[in-house]
């Protein structure tokens, strides 16, 4: 009984941690771009990004988007109706980034802000859930592979 409770209390405690990382690409997507401009002290990050030679803005996009569908894989249990799950944070992710630039659009165009819709940052988005996605499929692999040994012995 008691580990049946411990174990949902970290299913909940994984579903507020999504819900808070949904919240927050949703208010850094939609709020006004001039107050975001400003680089955050990550400098290992930024360090990162400029090796790559990628744009710091399209790294930012997929660097989010990585850490919402690992939250979003986290939050649900291992198979949703027999897929596996980091297929289904992977496909709510990228719902939600083409959700997010339609908004932007939307914002401009009400005049709450001045942001923009951008098929780049939309890919760019998806490729951060990507990866992230194929992380947990080999971590949910690796798991069960562990889980098969333990059983033999």
């Amino acid at each position: 009984m008691k580990r049946e409770r411990l174990e949902k209390g970290w299913l909940w405690a994984r579903r507020g941690l999504a819900l808070a990382v949904l919240g927050t690409v949703t208010w850094l997507s939609l709020a006004d771009g001039e107050s975001l401009r400003t680089e955050v002290e990550a400098p290992w990050f930024w360090g990162l990004v400029r090796a790559l030679g990628v744009p710091a803005d399209k790294a930012a996009h997929a660097a989010m988007y990585f850490g919402l569908c690992g939250t979003l894989w986290m939050a649900l249990p291992g198979r949703v109706r027999g897929v596996p799950s980091p297929w289904w944070a992977f496909g709510a992710a990228v719902a939600w980034g083409a959700l997010m630039e339609c908004g932007q659009w939307a914002v401009t165009a009400l005049g709450w802000a001045c942001r923009s819709f951008d098929l780049r940052d939309m890919a760019a988005n998806a490729c951060g859930a990507a990866v992230a996605a194929a992380v947990c499929g080999a971590l949910m692999m690796a798991w069960a592979l562990a889980r098969r040994r333990w059983a033999r012995r």
